[in-house]
């Protein structure tokens, strides 16, 4: 009892304190306006920081929707797929996979024609990339922006053009008439833009290739040995798959050529984490100037409340409890301030997925949708850390700065 005894006396006192301080309006809105300053710059580094983790997390998954978590090819062509890469896989424990067929064509409608990848699918595909379309005989599945550039809408016909066409007419392309039966969306420009998806028997018998492959898609599986299903979550999975690809590259036939499914967009992840770092490292100057603004509002408060300081002194304030009270009003900035540019983070977060004006061209940021803010604890952490080492540094320098400046001196002047 005597301990929460004290301990109530001390929040009390600390409060009546607080309030000869904070008890003018002026001196209230000046500290509401040093809050609002140093939550606006924390959250500027954290909605940067947001942004490019948003960035990097949506390719990602973008690139494994379409392409599940392993890429396997043949430098030597087409493949039969049962008889050479299945067995190897069941050894590992891979539960999903994906056999396709991937080759260049023209997508032809009405005067305009487009360069597209074809790619021959089955009921696999969409277990392996999350991707939910099994076109059947005489239906095509395309992108979003190849729907948008061609103004296609479903249930249009097109045709698609192959380079090599049948034995009596070698020099005629090959031409498939097909009915547009989806739109998909894969989250990647370039990919929205070009891939087309069409029945894996139908395009083996166009192409006469007695069942055979030239591409495997493949999810690996986790650590405990189970399937994992549909790529491109949350998880932060480069280890297991790179660690998976060196195993798996030692039992393949030497021709066979394995990609994690970032490897075709890998310089541009390397590019953000190496500009995420640097910007981060330049917005602390923003932070540096908020401090400026906090330590600005102190010094303020000292010589605005000279007289009663000097009192207190007189009543049997020692000097360190004059410092309690700076580290107080510091204490109180801090966390207000991280909880107000959460709030703030969350409102950047929210005009940039609705607002058309942040809307980023595809064909130049890669993406297909809006930007994001993608951010975790340990984002949260470090911005904050960062804050509160600044903050602590503007109670040393607030303390040095008054032990250099008693406050006689300043009365002195005041009636001077």
């Amino acid at each position: 009892m005597v301990v929460v005894q004290t301990i109530k006396d001390s929040i009390l006192k600390n409060y009546q304190l607080l309030l000869i301080f904070l008890g003018n309006k002026s001196a209230l809105k000046m500290a509401i306006s040093v809050v609002m300053g140093v939550a606006f710059s924390i959250s500027v580094i954290l909605a940067t920081i947001g942004i490019m983790d948003g960035f990097v997390k949506s390719l990602r998954q973008g690139l494994a929707r379409s392409s599940g978590e392993l890429i396997i090819h043949s430098e030597s062509g087409f493949f039969n797929y049962d008889n050479e890469l299945k067995s190897v896989f069941e050894s590992y424990n891979v539960k999903n996979q994906a056999p396709v067929i991937v080759t260049e064509g023209f997508l032809i409608t009405g005067e305009t024609s487009k360069g597209v990848l074809v790619k021959g699918i089955d009921s696999s595909f969409a277990k392996v990339t999350g991707l939910n379309i099994t076109p059947v005989e005489g239906e095509v599945v395309i992108g979003k922006e190849l729907a948008l550039a061609l103004s296609l809408v479903k249930g249009d016909s097109v045709v698609i053009a192959f380079a090599n066409g049948n034995e009596q007419f070698s020099t005629l392309p090959l031409l498939i008439r097909l009915k547009i039966s989806e739109i998909v969306e894969h989250g990647i420009y370039q990919k929205d833009l070009r891939f087309v998806y069409i029945n894996q028997k139908t395009l083996q018998e166009s192409l006469k290739l007695e069942g055979k492959v030239n591409t495997v898609l493949l999810n690996v599986p986790s650590v405990s040995g189970d399937a994992r299903t549909n790529a491109g979550d949350n998880r932060d999975d480069s280890e297991i798959i790179t660690n998976f690809r060196a195993k798996l590259i030692q039992t393949l036939p030497f021709d066979m050529v394995v990609k994690p499914y970032w490897s075709e967009y890998e310089y541009i992840v390397d590019a953000v984490k190496v500009e995420k770092n640097i910007i981060s490292l330049i917005l602390q100057l923003v932070v540096i100037i908020a401090m400026f603004n906090v330590l600005a509002f102190l010094i303020y408060l000292r010589e605005d409340n000279l007289k009663e300081l000097f009192l207190l002194r007189a009543l049997g304030l020692s000097g360190k409890g004059v410092v309690k009270i700076w580290a107080i009003l510091v204490a109180i900035i801090g966390p207000v301030s991280c909880g107000l540019s959460i709030v703030f983070v969350k409102f950047f977060d929210y005009c940039l997925r609705s607002w058309d004006i942040f809307k980023l061209p595809g064909d130049v940021y890669t993406l297909g949708g809006p930007l994001k803010i993608s951010l975790e604890l340990n984002d949260y952490l470090f911005v904050f850390g960062v804050s509160l080492v600044w903050l602590i540094l503007v109670v040393f320098i607030i303390s040095w700065r008054f032990r250099n400046h008693p406050i006689s001196g300043g009365l002195r002047k005041e009636f001077a």
